[in-house]
């Protein structure tokens, strides 16, 4: 699958319920023999192939404010999101300095799930000062109705990061 889109889309283009885009189709050919003690390869040049047309609909055009507390590190944290089929931003704040400087190996890290369990991925997180840490997602492509959070710290080269908080419950504030 391929992803790639300008995120905030154009001023122009952002407001309407559906694009029509055309997506350009190459295709090239490449061989590989093995004859037992070398291996040689041949690639074609790359050729137009035409290009595919399709619509998109606006998926993000309904988003959703889910709120809910819980503790992290002993500390309590209200967790905000506003979520689309697409997107998530999510931001975890405290009234105590709980996010405090990690090894430089070490890193905040949230696990956001829908009420279905399917993961939504984080594309960036971090800390913003010591008593907030802010993330964005990509959606699952279905309009969530309930998040769960879970703040955790990874780190490189292990594999036991430390405990995870306890799942904050996220539900659509009204």
């Amino acid at each position: 699958m391929l992803r790639e889109y300008e995120n905030p889309l154009p001023e122009e283009v952002q407001n309407r319920e559906s694009l029509s885009i055309q997506i350009r189709l190459y295709q090239s050919a490449s061989f590989f023999y093995y004859d037992g003690k070398d291996c040689y390869m041949l690639s074609s040049e790359s050729q137009d192939a035409g290009a595919m047309t399709a619509t998109v609909l606006r998926a993000d055009a309904q988003t959703r404010h889910f709120v809910g507390e819980g503790t992290y590190s002993g500390g309590k944290v209200r967790v905000e999101a506003d979520a689309s089929a697409v997107h998530a931003q999510i931001t975890v704040s405290s009234d105590t300095d709980l996010f405090t400087a990690l090894p430089e190996d070490s890193w905040y890290m949230l696990d956001v799930r829908d009420a279905e369990g399917k993961m939504l991925r984080v594309t960036e997180c971090g800390a913003d000062g010591l008593r907030t840490l802010r993330a964005d997602l990509e959606g699952t492509g279905v309009l969530p109705d309930q998040l769960t959070v879970s703040i955790l710290v990874e780190s490189e080269g292990e594999d036991a990061a430390a405990a995870p908080s306890a799942p904050i419950m996220l539900t659509a504030d009204k």
